[in-house]
């Protein structure tokens, strides 16, 4: 069938007008209205999904338009952002990931724009709002944390010396050039009688008190036994000092 040059043209104008029309409703506005495409690198996407939507500041702005794993070893994902060319986002700006319905968990990006006098252009990688830290800054991180224990552990250990050193008082009730056993008769009226060797003599103490009042109270009792001779010492790191160095130092520490 022979067909007029007037007929062919018009078919040919109808198939082109449907694959316009064709076109239009399979690829949207998309065919009309070039759009920007940002990336963004996450640790975790919490449920972000294909063509979750794209905010800033409550306006939608685009879409997620893809997802995938880096090429490198880290596992992290990286998010493909289609957006509206009038949007115009500073290169400091921050993108997260935010829950848009508590019910179904469904997630959208938002853009927490940043001052900045240059913007994000067409295939630049906006900044997520993760922190990113290495495993080898992780390492360096708790080795630093190990130490500062370990030396905190040693300070506790010490602190009594070192810090707040220990004053204890006693009272001296009688002295020996021989070494008299602390059971003897001597000593019968007393409970927790002590020795210690100091300048060729053996003394004999009863206490271990860490305040003056109470090594006062002792030194009575033992005045009320007989021991009228009986006085109160004081000792610090084991060393024998006067009662008024004791005192000076108890006020230093407290």
């Amino acid at each position: 069938m022979n067909l007029s040059r007037e007929k062919k043209t018009g078919i040919i104008f109808i198939c082109a007008l449907l694959l316009i029309v064709s076109g239009f409703f399979y690829f949207g506005t998309n065919l009309f209205t070039h759009r920007n495409k940002l990336y963004i690198i996450f640790n975790n996407i919490y449920g972000l999904s294909l063509d979750a939507p794209v905010y800033i500041k409550d306006i939608k702005v685009g879409k997620v338009e893809n997802m995938y794993f880096a090429a490198d070893s880290s596992c992290r994902i990286v998010v493909i952002l289609s957006l509206k060319t009038t949007v115009n986002i500073p290169d400091k700006s921050v993108a997260e990931i935010i829950t848009i319905n508590k019910k179904t968990g469904d997630k959208a990006i938002k853009i927490s724009l940043v001052t900045s006098p240059t913007c994000l252009l067409s295939g630049d990688t906006i900044r997520s709002s993760e922190i990113s830290i290495s495993i080898d800054t992780l390492l360096k991180v708790s080795n630093k944390i190990s130490a500062f224990l370990k030396d905190t552990v040693i300070l506790n250990k010490y602190e009594k010396d070192i810090i707040k050193p220990e004053i204890i008082y006693k009272v001296q009730l009688y002295t020996s050039i021989k070494k008299i056993p602390l059971t003897s008769p001597k000593f019968k009226n007393f409970k927790g009688v002590q020795v210690y060797f100091q300048d060729g003599i053996y003394k004999y103490t009863i206490g271990n008190e860490k305040t003056l009042d109470k090594a006062a109270l002792i030194k009575i009792k033992i005045h009320n036994k007989g021991f009228e001779d009986a006085f109160i010492i004081a000792f610090y790191k084991d060393k024998r000092i006067s009662v008024k160095k004791a005192i000076e130092l108890a006020r230093m520490i407290h």
